[in-house]
């Protein structure tokens, strides 16, 4: 099932839940982040879990399939071939049904492939595509207008005609007073700071949404600063290194402060994603050759999702941040009332865009320097498209160039040197890393290609004429899949 943001398809679901529950069937829900399975979770009435847990589970065999069983993948443009195909592997063996649902004009996998636009145009669809979540029609034809990029394939319209788009976005965003300019990206985040303490909505009511770790960073920073300010949150802190994502940084906590979860802990009793409110804290006694800092505190949180307070040693769990500002990619799939979205010129393209504007209900407010936000408009960034293409799709041939998916051999005037391609991408590199390099891009272009060739076979889907005759050298196709060649 495809549809439109805020179209209601994680809403739909329920109905579909109800009949095969009435069936008999066991229905379990998984999406690629823990926050949309338990979305997905709350309006369908399921257990989900996120796809690497279930995964492991299947794997290990401690979750058993039957024929009887349904597994329901939520935001599933998100999912990456790897991941759909492991899943069908396990489904088939068992004779179970799978369903996923999702858009795959909204963000893209951060794995490998885009299985779900491919299963979808290849099977086809149940379609949602009125726009539910903005309560103002004027809103629910800005969200439209940014799934305008997508009405013909890539490729079809040119750059300038893309680009054209993306223009007409701002100009509508400038004109419905969504876009608020700033002397510089510091001033822009505290002001919309101020206005997120003025909201008349409740805290978990508001989304803010910024580009990259390093804005969100700034944004908790200027909304946790604010808050401290009007004594929202204690005058007393504590300070320890903890980890947000891949990066260590202090982290400053007082009584009041809403904190987010990094990675699930049992013992803790906390998943990737939980969001609670820190409602305590005290300094651990060291054990014998313990410096104060290595016995670290126990802070004691208040979990937003079910009100239960658990704590943890921050000596041993790091996996925890401020939770006012979070990144797009953390977003997707949710929706709030006020939504507040700090704009950065390097990280802004048609899905970006979608999907922040559309995670509003009622508001939406663009906040940015105004070299940024210049940026933003004369380059028609909101009209870029980045979206992943598949091995099948692009006729991903393998390294050792001309050669085709069946092996035959290719005209002259199609086949590019890899090792120039390479070496362009690493020409700061020593021979050792271009080699290295090299070995990598074969490694994931192969394993690209088997995937999806397998899952094509089994689904009877032939590459079209277009990829047949089409040959994408690892330049090409970093410059138009990055994530592909991870």
């Amino acid at each position: 099932m495809t549809g439109f943001a805020g179209a209601g398809k994680t809403s739909a679901i329920g109905a579909a839940v109800a009949a095969w529950e009435a069936d008999g069937r066991a229905v379990i829900g998984f999406s690629e982040g823990w926050n949309a399975a338990t979305k997905l979770s709350d309006e369908a009435g399921i257990t989900a879990i996120s796809t690497m847990s279930l995964l492991q589970q299947l794997d290990s065999g401690k979750l058993q399939l039957t024929d009887k069983s349904v597994l329901v993948g939520d935001e599933a443009g998100m999912m990456s071939t790897n991941h759909v195909a492991r899943v069908q592997a396990h489904i088939d063996r068992a004779g179970a049904k799978l369903v996923l649902q999702g858009d795959s004009n909204q963000l893209s996998p951060v794995g490998q492939g885009q299985a779900f636009r491919q299963l979808s145009e290849s099977l086809g669809d149940a379609k949602l595509t009125e726009i539910r979540r903005q309560q103002d029609a004027e809103d629910k034809k800005t969200s439209e207008a940014f799934y305008e990029s997508f009405e013909q394939k890539k490729g079809e319209r040119s750059r300038a005609e893309q680009l054209d788009i993306g223009k007409r976005i701002f100009s509508r965003l400038k004109e419905r007073k969504h876009v608020h300019e700033f002397d510089s990206q510091k001033d822009a985040a505290e002001a919309l700071a101020c206005d997120w303490m003025a909201s008349k909505f409740s805290v978990d009511e508001r989304i803010v949404i910024a580009g990259t770790n390093h804005e969100a960073a700034l944004l908790n920073r200027a909304i946790r600063a604010e808050r401290k300010a009007a004594g929202h949150i204690s005058a007393d802190e504590i300070s320890f290194t903890a980890r947000d994502g891949k990066t260590a940084n202090e982290l400053q906590l007082s009584r009041g402060d809403r904190v987010r979860f990094g990675k699930k802990d049992k013992n803790i009793g906390v998943i990737n994603g939980s969001v609670g409110t820190v409602v305590g804290f005290q300094r651990l006694r060291p054990e014998s050759g313990q410096t104060p800092d290595e016995a670290g505190w126990k802070v004691k949180v208040k979990l937003t999702s079910s009100g239960e307070e658990i704590s943890f040693n921050s000596a041993k769990f790091k996996h925890v941040a401020h939770a006012y500002a979070a990144t797009v990619h953390k977003s997707q799939g949710q929706g709030e009332p006020d939504v507040f979205h700090l704009a950065g010129s390097g990280q802004m393209d048609n899905a970006l865009g979608l999907v922040a504007f559309t995670r509003m209900k009622a508001k939406y407010r663009l906040y940015g320097a105004i070299s940024d936000l210049e940026v933003l408009e004369k380059q028609g960034k909101f009209g870029e498209r980045r979206m992943k293409m598949n091995a099948l799709e692009e006729g991903v041939r393998e390294i050792r160039m001309g050669r085709s998916l069946d092996d035959t051999p290719l005209p002259e005037k199609h086949v590019r040197n890899p090792r120039k391609s390479v070496s362009e991408q690493h020409r700061n590199a020593d021979k050792r890393g271009q080699d290295q390099a090299r070995t990598n891009l074969q490694r994931s272009l192969d394993k690209s290609k088997e995937m999806l060739r397998a899952l094509a076979e089994k689904l009877g889907v032939r590459p079209s004429q277009k990829a047949q005759e089409t040959v994408k050298t690892p330049e090409q196709l970093k410059t138009r899949n990055k994530v592909l060649l991870r």
